[in-house]
């Protein structure tokens, strides 16, 4: 039952807020949208019976989903996140200092 409430909610998220990039932005396609906010989304996945703390997850990723596309072409970031998990990479260095400098106006 948790897992399909998530997907409703993941569902109305994505025909709300996805079709438009904030002005002056890059425009990313909707899959590469929906593997970063799921991936946002379950990085420490916030407790699902706890509406606000849902509701507080999902708008982090989306602004940090704005973030990004007011930064980066979609190469851009996808190129970042392609080779962030190795340690010593100038992507994980680029990625870490941008999610350092951008989650404060997120939170």
């Amino acid at each position: 039952m948790i897992i399909s409430y998530y997907y409703v909610l993941l569902f109305l998220l994505f025909f709300t807020f996805t079709f438009s990039a904030p002005a002056g932005a890059y425009e990313y396609s909707l899959s590469v949208k929906t593997t970063f906010m799921q991936g946002c989304f379950l990085d420490e996945a916030p407790d699902l019976n706890n509406n606000s703390a849902v509701f507080l997850k999902m708008k982090r990723c989306l602004c940090m989903m704005d973030k990004f596309e007011k930064r980066y072409s979609e190469k851009q970031f996808m190129d970042l996140f392609s080779h962030a998990e190795k340690d010593y990479s100038w992507q994980k260095r680029e990625l870490d200092d941008f999610v350092k400098d951008t989650m404060p106006g997120c939170l």
